[in-house]
């Protein structure tokens, strides 16, 4: 279950469940001030602030009363067994966790929470199997942060190289189609790509959609034939060649191993 929501004195809800439930329970300041009371004292939370309880720890938060009103987006689930290192966050131990994201996360973190409420009201039967990614991808980048793998920030036009590789994961480039689009020399470009990204954009490009399709083996159960021409393989041949050169395994293994149902 996912939702934005916004309180204020209009709407004043506060959440006191001191057993709290049997889901985990994320949120996420998008606008004003929320207010988390924890036994050690009180913690603000303002945009760009996430928290995160367990299953069954006491829940008390909710509108800081007298400012702006809080609007904020909130996920109850129940983990999948792979996302275990995803939920280590700092204070878990205490009964929530809390993070404040950085400016370059908060933008990644908010398309999620676009894309995954974009789901809510869909017909498909596979809506929740979508949410949950949204929510997996969420609690990505917020351990990116908390395990101190995030990166400074990346040049504009290495971001823009980025997200114009992203729009065309399943169509063949040149380095030179890549250059004219972000505004770089060919020579200038992969000298920066590499040293930002650690790989080039080719290579950028075999992993993403190599991820891609994990995704896809793991939360959808549309033939292995399908994903591979989905996403512009040559063949499901070589799809499977690429596919356990980068994890070691065959799709048909890794969908066996990884693949959950929604709850």
């Amino acid at each position: 279950m996912v939702a934005i929501e916004e309180n204020s004195a209009l709407l004043p809800h506060r959440v006191d469940r001191p057993q709290g439930t049997n889901l985990w329970i994320l949120e996420i300041t998008l606008e004003g001030n929320g207010l988390l009371e924890i036994p050690s004292g009180e913690i603000f939370s303002t945009p760009g602030h996430a928290f995160l309880f367990p299953a069954n720890w006491p829940q008390r938060y909710g509108w800081q009363v007298s400012k702006d009103p809080w609007k904020h987006f909130w996920a109850a689930f129940q983990p999948r067994p792979h996302w275990e290192d995803y939920l280590k966050w700092p204070g878990l131990d205490k009964g929530v966790g809390s993070l404040s994201l950085t400016d370059r996360l908060y933008v990644d973190v908010q398309t999620s929470i676009e894309q995954a409420m974009a789901w809510v009201d869909s017909p498909l039967a596979m809506r929740w199997d979508m949410i949950m990614l949204e929510i997996e991808k969420i609690l990505l980048w917020c351990e990116s942060l908390h395990s101190g793998n995030v990166k400074g920030p990346l040049d504009p036009r290495i971001e823009q190289a980025c997200e114009w590789i992203g729009s065309k994961l399943t169509k063949s480039f040149s380095l030179a189609e890549l250059s004219r689009a972000v505004g770089l020399s060919e020579s200038r470009l992969s000298h920066l790509f590499k040293v930002q990204m650690g790989i080039t954009p080719l290579h950028y490009q075999s992993e993403r959609r190599l991820e891609k399709a994990r995704t896809l083996l793991q939360m959808t159960s549309r033939p292995i034939s399908e994903i591979s021409e989905l996403l512009g393989y040559s063949s499901s041949y070589y799809f499977s060649r690429r596919f356990r050169k980068s994890y070691g395994v065959a799709p048909r293994e890794f969908r066996k191993r990884n693949f959950f149902k929604s709850y």
